[in-house]
């Protein structure tokens, strides 16, 4: 129950639901008497969209923790080792079956 709970709770927690959410807010305030609320919040939302959505914000603050950590190799050193003699084997029957220049034919059953 636990579980269910906290990822319902921090998709609604999230700042881009947030925003949303000052939209939809600001949207359905600006028909009632609260115009004024309703402007704030849609200009908010809207500010905070722009910035956090078209400028470096996002990069500047994972920055820090990306630095934080070292970088895991991707490639560690050996693992081509399968892959180069797949190729190797390759290119041996290439040469085998360029020689022969014929079609074969597996007829087993």
């Amino acid at each position: 129950m636990f579980f269910i709970l906290a990822k319902v709770l921090w998709f609604l927690l999230q700042p881009s639901s947030l925003m949303l959410a000052m939209v939809i807010a600001g949207a359905t305030l600006a028909f009632t008497t609260w115009r004024r609320l309703a402007r704030g919040f849609l200009w908010g939302a809207v500010a905070a969209l722009l910035i956090c959505g078209l400028s470096p914000l996002g990069d500047v603050l994972i920055r820090p923790l990306e630095q934080r950590f070292p970088r895991v190799e991707v490639d560690p050193p050996g693992s081509g080792l399968f892959t180069s003699k797949v190729f190797d084997n390759c290119r041996a029957m290439a040469r085998i079956y360029g020689r022969r220049r014929m079609a074969t034919v597996n007829t087993s059953t």
